[in-house]
């Protein structure tokens, strides 16, 4: 269950940092034309602007800012995972890990569905070889047959 888990969270964590700007790019176009519309012509009608405020601010402000906060977690909990397999004894006595590998499954699986970020697939499809690369990589490193 562990392997797979740092399997799944490797994939997870890589194209969610590659996704980062993309998303932050997005909210940033998104915020200017708000500022746009805001400034010049929809500034004199009253109803328009806290409607076109409510919207924006938690549709796509909000969404960047949770995806910002989704990949943090995703890092975090992936760093807590590679901390676990740099264990000496992880392979030896597993047992006495059982409780720390069940938290960070369970930090992991509540994060993605806290957070219930579609990843981009083509990303995917373009890093899938890159990605197995370092997994085949990590896999040497700690010992993970």
């Amino acid at each position: 269950m562990a392997v797979n888990l740092f399997q799944n969270m490797l994939f997870t964590s890589v194209i969610s940092k590659k996704m980062v700007l993309s998303v932050v790019i997005k909210g940033a176009i998104f915020f200017l034309i708000f500022l746009l519309l805001s400034f010049f012509g929809l500034s004199a009608n009253k109803t328009f602007i806290p409607i076109l405020q409510a919207v924006f601010s938690l549709n796509i402000l909000g969404h960047t800012i949770k995806f910002l906060i989704f990949n943090q977690r995703v890092i975090n909990t992936f760093n807590d995972l590679k901390n676990l397999f740099a264990n000496d004894d992880l392979k030896s006595n597993i047992q006495t890990h059982t409780p720390q590998i069940l938290r960070i499954y369970i930090d992991y699986e509540c994060t993605i569905a806290w957070g219930l970020i579609s990843l981009d697939e083509s990303l995917f499809g373009e890093m899938n070889d890159s990605i197995e690369n370092e997994w085949k990589s990590i896999k040497t490193k700690f010992n993970i047959q």
